[in-house]
Order: C-alpha cells, then structure tokens, then sequence
C-alpha cells in the first residue's frame, strides 16, 4: 500500500528569488523522508512565455534622454557658422556635429574619472561576475547642476578569464570638486555577481581623481521625454506601435504653437514670458528653440552659449606644444554667427520621423529610424526625396552623405525595461578628453568625445554597393562610375535589438531541473565545458525543449530521475529549485518569466497489517 504527498514549489509563493527559474521555498509542512521512500518529478510548468512577450507587472515610467547633431555641416547646413580654430577647415567635412551648450566652470574644481576597476567577490573555474548595470553618483562640474545619476553596462566577465586583477570599466566623466583640490565619486551595482572596486564600494569615495584645469565645459545638450506605460502582458509589436506613436508626436513635450516675432516672445498666441513652438519634442527643435533651452533669449542675445563639436573629438585634435603636451589642444568646432530673427532664417535640427519597428524575419525589434534623411527635389513639381549625396569638391577622401541630421540617446530607463528589448548597449556614453581645447577667443574649453555609429547608436540611409552604378544613362555607360549628385534611396541602417523573440536561445534542446534536496542521485559530464562544473547530484529531471515557442513548458514524471530513500530519516524543509541550460548556466531572465511551477511526489509505502494468524 502506498502514499502519495505533492510537494508544490512555486516561484510566485517562494521566500527568496535568485532570478527567473531560481529561487528557494520553505514549506509550510515538512515531510520526512524513511527508508524506502520515493521521490520524483510529478510535473513541472517552466514560463518560456517571455520568449514571445514583453510582460509588465506594474506601471512605468519609460524615457528617452536624447540629443541632436547635425550631418555634413561644410555642405548642407542652411545657417552662417564660423570654425574655431579657424586653421583645421578640412577637419570638419564628412562628420557629424553635435549641438552643445558651452558652460562655465566658475572657477571651480574639475575632476576627470577616467575608470572604476571591477574584482570579483569570489574566485574559482568557470566563475562569473558583471552583466548587469553599473550606477554612479557625482557631482556635476557645472556650477548649479548638483547630483548627476548615471550608468554603465558592465559585460560578462569570467575569473578564469580575468584572474584576481578584474577588469576596468570606462566611466571619462567630469566631476566637480568641493573647493578644496578633492572630489567623491559614489558607486553602486546592480550586477548578478557582487562585486568590488579595489577602493570604490557601496557608498565609498574613489581615491585620486584627476584634476584638469578649464574655463568652460561644452555639455551636450540633453532634452528627456517620458511617459508612463501601464501593466500587462506585450507583445513586441504592440511595444513597438506604443512607443512609436508616443515619440512622434508633435506636442510630446507640451503644448505648440506659431512663432510671432523672433526673437520676441509671442504677445498673441501666448504669454509675454512664454515662448511657444511649432513643435515641442525631445526628438526635434529648431535652432532658436535650443538657443532659448540653453539661456532664454531676447533681442540682445548674441550666440556664445551654443556650439557644435565634432563627432569623435580626440581623433581629430592637435596638440599646442607637440605631443602630450598639457598646454592645450585645437580641434574644429562649428559656431553659428547669429541667432535666428525669423522662421525662414531658422532650422530644424533631429529627426522628422521616430520609428521602432519589429523585423518579423529576425523577431528583433530595431530603430529604423532616429534621423533625417538628406533630401533631394526631384521632378514638376518638385517633391522632396530621402536618399544620400556626394558633396561637391575634390577632397580625395569624399564620403556620400547619409543623414541631415539625427539624435542618439545618452540614457533609456528604465534600465531593466530596455535590458529586456535588447537596447542594453544603444545608449552613448558622454565621456570627454582630458585634455582641453584653446579656442580663438583663448579659453580653455573641456569638449566631448562622442563616437557615433551607425547601427549600434544612430540610424542613416544605407548606402548599397548599387550606389555606385550609374542610372542616368548619358554619355557614360550604366558599367561606369556615378559618385556625385543625388541618388534617392528609402533603405536605412537601423539599431538592430540584441533579443530575438520567439527564439529558444539555446539550441541544446533540453534544460535541467534541479531541486537542491540533497538526494543522492548524481550527473556526471565530460571534462570539456567550458570551465562549468557539469557535474550535479540534485538533478530532479531532464526538460525537453519539444514545445510551441510562446507557450508554457510542460513537462510530466516521463522526465524524472527517481530516487529511493535509503538510510536515516531527512527531513524536507527549504527546497531550491534551480532551471539550467546544458552547461549548466542559469538561462537568461528574457528566456525564462516568473511564473515557474515544480510538483514533487513523494511516495510512502505503508507496511500492510500481518494477518492473523489460523487456528490449527
């Protein structure tokens, strides 16, 4: 005669969750295990769910910290704009330029944070550490701006990789000081192996930051725009159709309308102290508008406060005084000579269109596009055409033209919610040379260092290798060269998310289910693994992947490892329960969701009464 007991190990009921797939339950009633005793696998519902959707259990708030820059600026810029210094003229053809607010030091102290060496906690084969965020605090350079809150995604580090020593995170950022030659710089992680920094911990100040000596601080400027996206269940088409609709509006940022006279306030359409756009976005502004972002303007404003530095800074410098030299540095920067006075004089700079688009042949979602095309006219009458140029001139090194102009974003929040669509490393990093920059006017003048690139942070046309053939069918032949002029053309190079839906990330066709009981039952795996231990003696089944992608991963006592207890009676208090993949690693938090279910048997044989004994 036999008893049955189900033990239920829930995720959602657990008294402590590592990720998705692991976590630990301590049952409300024990269960003694005696000699003969049986456990196994009665079912288990694994969450693969989230292979297909986006699911959000409370409201959030997602934003986008953008900023703008413009492309081409020798040939297609429609505004009059000097070069400072004056002598690097050719360095500013074929690159991009990013709109900056140039800001005072004051005098104050600045510091540059070049890196933060992450160690790991514990050491051992096949040991991990990072993947995941990195958080920081500091105080800005720039007198009024107080505490600045950033992030840094840190990789997947391995100890055996590593050793000890660790690895040294970028952070190029500029602190300000407390008046008196030192600074803090406060860290924090959020990675799923702890981790310290050889001097920089939870709430520790770094030790010997560099100081720099500069008169003003060119900050990119930054605009966010956010909305709140409510609770549910996703799909990566409907988060993709939300955030386009909700980026591309007009009036995202607040409330439009009709410049009267610039520079004036508007005296009609708003309040005398109000100035009021035709359109109001973080994607999108005009010229003046960033000027009156930056310092309100008014009819003696003349243009000091904005300025547009070079993509890629520091390849582009010269140093005063020769290599190394901490006198100072030259390199190209673009200033308007005036601010615009009417809305035909003014410009729109970013993008005309925002579009995050999900590619139903890859399942990834992508940035199609965060720029504006550059625009050609083409027939009677004349329409306006996206496709790329080759600027006129003869400079050997001539590139086509891909973009007008463009934003890229310097932060996307929150991090987990864009972990999760796979945008973990499309955000830039704002970082700047140590070394400042001497200007015509000789300031000293600390400048970002901003590399842009196409498909991992900003979007363009794409230029194909038909390019190159001629369509125009002249006097040349269709075999011959055609590298000037126009050439329309709708393909672009998107952000392409690292996350593919629908997809079983890993292709070994099988998990493990491991309940950490202390059973007997042991798995043993061959010695070439990568530096994981594949072996285990808490393997409670073997988890086909046979299923429809989407859906719950159901499986039965068919995939069960049986164990007969034998020797002293165990009690069974806290279970582990632990999904891995082949190698045993735990599977990534967008393979795996958190509705996870582990049904245990465990079976008693009941002796039978002896029967009586028969009267001879």
């Amino acid at each position: 005669m036999e008893q049955s007991t189900i033990i239920k190990l829930r995720q959602q009921e657990a008294s402590s969750i590592t990720t998705n797939g692991s976590f630990s339950t301590a049952l409300q009633n024990k269960v003694l295990l005696e000699e003969g005793d049986v456990v196994k696998l009665h079912s288990a519902y694994l969450d693969t769910t989230t292979e297909s959707n986006i699911t959000i259990d409370e409201p959030i708030d997602v934003s986008f910290t953008t900023i703008k820059y413009l492309d081409a600026v020798e040939e297609n810029i429609p505004f009059a704009y000097t070069k400072d210094p004056a002598n690097h003229l050719g360095k500013t053809i074929g690159h991009k330029h990013i709109a900056c607010a140039r800001k005072p030091t004051g005098g104050q102290d600045t510091f540059m944070i070049e890196s933060v060496r992450m160690t790991p906690l514990h050491f051992g084969p096949g040991r991990e550490y990072g993947n995941g965020w990195v958080y920081y605090r500091y105080t800005s350079p720039i007198p009024g701006e107080g505490v600045v809150d950033a992030q840094v995604w840190m990789p997947q580090e391995h100890t055996t990789k590593n050793g000890r020593s660790g690895v040294s995170i970028p952070i190029n950022r500029l602190i300000g000081g407390d008046g008196q030659g030192s600074s803090e710089f406060y860290l924090r992680t959020d990675i799923n192996q702890p981790a310290n920094t050889g001097g920089v911990g939870n709430g520790a100040p770094t030790i010997n930051p560099t100081p720099i000596s500069a008169d003003d601080i060119a900050q990119p400027i930054e605009e966010t725009f956010t909305f709140q996206l409510g609770a549910g269940v996703y799909t990566p088409q409907e988060i993709a159709q939300i955030i386009t609709v909700k980026c591309s509006d007009l009036q995202s940022g607040g409330a439009t309308g009709f410049i009267g006279n610039y520079p004036q306030p508007p005296t009609a359409q708003a309040p005398t102290d109000v100035w009021v756009w035709p359109v109001n976005s973080a994607f999108c502004a005009s010229l003046a508008q960033l000027y009156n972002k930056v310092q309100p303007v008014t009819a003696d404003s003349v243009p000091t406060d904005i300025i547009f530095a070079r993509e890629n800074q520091q390849a582009s410098f010269t140093e005063i005084g020769g290599a190394g030299s901490t006198v100072g540095q030259q390199a190209p920067i673009i200033k308007p000579t005036a601010i615009p006075k009417t809305s035909v004089d003014d410009i729109l700079i970013g993008t005309n269109n925002f579009s995050l688009n999900f590619d139903t042949t890859l399942n990834k979602l992508n940035f199609d596009l965060i720029h504006t095309p550059y625009q050609f006219t083409v027939g009677t009458p004349s329409i306006w055409t996206p496709g790329i140029t080759y600027p006129a001139g003869t400079e050997v090194n001539k590139q086509p033209t891909r973009s007008y102009s463009g934003i890229a974003f310097t932060k996307l929040e929150p991090p987990d919610f864009w972990q999760t669509l796979g945008f973990t490393l499309t955000p830039i990093q704002v970082t700047y040379d140590p070394r400042p920059l001497e200007t015509g006017d000789n300031q000293l003048i600390l400048m970002p260092n901003i590399i842009l690139t196409p498909g991992v942070n900003i979007t363009q046309q794409y230029a194909g290798l038909d390019l190159v053939w001629n369509k125009i069918g002249a006097a040349t032949g269709f075999y011959n060269f055609a590298i000037s002029g126009d050439i329309e053309t709708q393909i672009t190079t998107p952000i392409i998310s690292s996350r593919g839906f629908n997809d079983v990330i890993n292709d070994e066709g099988y998990y493990y289910l491991e309940v950490g009981i202390k059973l007997p039952q042991t798995l043993i795996g061959g010695s070439g693994g990568g530096g994981n231990d594949t072996m285990s003696n808490r393997v409670q089944a073997i988890v086909g992947k046979f299923y429809t992608s989407g859906n719950f991963l159901q499986v039965g006592s068919d995939s069960a490892i049986l164990y007969q207890h034998i020797g002293e009676p165990q009690l069974l208090a806290d279970l582990n329960v632990r999904v891995l993949h082949a190698d045993m690693t735990p599977p990534d938090p967008t393979e795996i969701g958190p509705k996870n279910s582990i049904f245990l048997e465990v079976i008693k044989t009941i002796p039978q009464p002896a029967a009586p004994a028969t009267k001879k």
